[in-house]
């Protein structure tokens, strides 16, 4: 009896152990979504070679969402193509700084040429 009771206990307190495992924040953020649809129209209007258009969106989406590697990458070739060199390595970097990619190097690299 003195076992069972025992077996018992241990399973009890080692099944609250594990059974407090906090799920992953999938919250919706609001802000995420728009970041993302300022983003695709930046991409849109340097498609179009509509710089100074691109330029503010990317410029928005970053306001939005300041962990935004794509954004960071295309406004610095956005940068690139309008002659602001700086400007295009400093968000080359960022998004080096974010998630390195050869892209990201090569366009820094180019900007710093």
């Amino acid at each position: 009896m003195k076992r069972l009771i025992l077996f018992s206990l241990i399973f009890t307190f080692s099944y609250c152990l594990f059974s407090q495992n906090n799920p992953p924040d999938t919250t919706f953020k609001a802000d995420d979504q728009q970041a993302e649809k300022l983003y695709n129209d930046g991409v849109k209007f340097f498609e179009a070679k509509q710089y100074s258009e691109a330029l503010a969106k990317f410029n928005s989406a970053i306001d939005l969402k300041d962990n935004f590697e794509k954004a960071f990458f295309n406004r610095g070739s956005v940068k690139m193509e309008t002659g602001d060199f700086a400007g295009a390595e400093s968000d080359f970097t960022a998004s080096i700084n974010l998630k390195p990619s050869a892209k990201a190097f090569f366009g820094r690299g180019k900007s710093k040429f």
